[in-house]
């Protein structure tokens, strides 16, 4: 088991009140497995995502990484662990602007410490794997939505996470290049024998993962294998 989940709870104040956004959430990720999490919105889907991809503390429950409990380090070790282990794509590509596809792409890699030729030729290779080569130099600004997005997948890989967790990472796509990003997606978490959790609110593009689990209210509702 590459990450799981036990009784997960977390809770927000909200002037006086609580706001009670997950609620018991248990959950199970085996090494090489894609799931889908679907739910509508206010569901829990990004907060459970925050929990599990360690940005977020749960109230309560405990976090499981490769077998350790992890839910009582410091925040230091969380990010260290959060670095080398765990990958995000979000709906919007946070590209920083300044800088060139490729840059974009190294730039975890060199905040690693890595020099920069060996951070030059694993983003490039990663990039070209994507169908970016002729792309490389280009800004943000400069590229298409879906290459955009294409980016910001190359740099949540770059670093050969063990986990990859992904918020609606083709929502702000039309369909058509939606279909061809997730596609690519999927190409490159089969390849690399990642595990993933994707949330979206495609049922199509879910039903191409290998369970679904459902939220609603901040539980899980149902579970769905569809291989």
């Amino acid at each position: 088991m590459i990450l799981s989940c036990n009784d997960i709870h977390r809770v927000y104040q909200q002037g006086d009140s609580p706001l009670h956004i997950l609620k018991g959430i248990n959950f199970d990720l085996n090494a090489g497995e894609i799931v889908a999490l679907v739910g509508a919105s206010g569901s829990g889907k990004s907060t459970f995502l925050h929990v599990a991809g360690l940005l977020e503390k749960p109230s309560s429950g405990d976090v499981i990484i490769n077998g350790k409990n992890v839910s009582a380090l410091s925040d230091t070790d969380l990010t260290g662990l959060r670095r080398t282990h765990i990958g995000f794509i979000y709906q919007f590509h946070h590209l920083l602007p300044e800088f060139s596809a490729l840059e974009n792409v190294m730039m975890p890699l060199l905040m690693t410490g890595m020099a920069k030729k060996q951070a030059q030729e694993k983003a490039e290779t990663l990039l070209a794997k994507m169908g970016l080569t002729h792309r490389l130099t280009h800004s943000p600004k400069k590229l298409s939505g879906g290459e955009q997005q294409r980016v910001a997948i190359a740099r949540a890989l770059v670093r050969d996470p063990m986990i990859l967790l992904a918020d609606e990472p083709t929502g702000n796509l039309d369909n058509e290049t939606a279909d061809i990003v997730f596609a690519e997606l999927m190409n490159m978490i089969r390849n690399q024998n990642l595990a993933a959790v994707i949330a979206t609110h495609d049922l199509a593009l879910a039903r191409k993962m290998d369970r679904i689990v459902h939220l609603r209210n901040g539980i899980v509702e149902e579970v769905t294998h569809t291989i």
